[in-house]
């Protein structure tokens, strides 16, 4: 790839023309592709989402069935890794980005990129760079700044970089290689932005602040989704563990 250029694919689904419009407006982001998201609506009338998805393992480790948005969101991120792994135009030690169509970038934004993947070269173990985190669980991450300034570091633990939103990363070409032959003979069971599930965590770096940010003007249906279901889940733990204490002291 040559040193000047960027590849990236953004996400949009259909049903949402004006969203990449919006992307599109933003002035560095013309060279990013798009890829046509899989719609959640069509997921649910196939009606069963075990046919392309291992819900049981879903479940052992997050506890809960998979909303069908996030399914949804987790295959159309697939879709972009085999978009990535058949791009004859990348070797397989480069990076692609991936976003969202939510996705506001920072100021200078492609000098960021470049500058991250400079980095990259004297880092040969690196196969996924988180580049945005919705700061869910630490606000810090929702702080953006217009400097060229970055710092990164590999994640301690699986909560440094999992369930904090996927709208922006870098993924070599190798790795996107690799999780698509996996995807061949099974089927996926992680949800997309959980990371550690399908990169090893020594392989990920993060990069500090965010050098793009979702649009909070913009509703996610797979977050309202997401709240509605660990709800749901808290409400029945509350009401199995309430009803196992007062048998127990009957």
């Amino acid at each position: 790839m040559n040193e000047s250029r960027l590849v990236g694919y953004v996400i949009n689904l259909d049903r949402h023309s004006e969203r990449i419009k919006r992307f599109y407006q933003q002035d560095e982001a013309d060279f990013f592709t798009r890829v046509s998201a899989i719609d959640k609506n069509i997921l649910n009338i196939l009606e069963d989402n075990s046919l392309f998805f291992n819900l049981q393992k879903t479940f052992e480790l997050i506890n809960r069935y998979p909303a069908t948005g996030e399914i949804a969101c987790t295959l159309s991120h697939i879709k972009c890794w085999k978009e990535i792994a058949n791009n004859y135009t990348l070797s397989d030690n480069e990076f692609a980005l991936i976003a969202e169509d939510d996705l506001l970038l920072t100021p200078y934004f492609k000098h960021k990129v470049r500058a991250v993947i400079q980095l990259l070269t004297e880092m040969p173990n690196v196969e996924l760079v988180i580049l945005q985190k919705l700061g869910l669980h630490n606000p810090s991450w929702r702080i953006t700044e217009s400097g060229n300034s970055l710092t990164y570091f590999t994640p301690q633990n699986y909560m440094y970089c999992n369930s904090d939103g996927s709208s922006l990363y870098l993924i070599k070409k190798l790795l996107a290689k690799k999780l698509i032959s996996y995807l061949q003979s099974q089927k996926p069971y992680w949800l997309a932005d959980q990371f550690s599930l399908f990169v090893e965590l020594q392989n990920i770096l993060m990069i500090k602040p965010s050098i793009g940010y979702v649009d909070e003007t913009i509703e996610s249906d797979i977050e309202q989704e997401r709240e509605l279901l660990r709800q749901q889940y808290t409400d029945f733990n509350d009401f199995f563990l309430k009803n196992t204490h007062t048998t127990n002291e009957k």
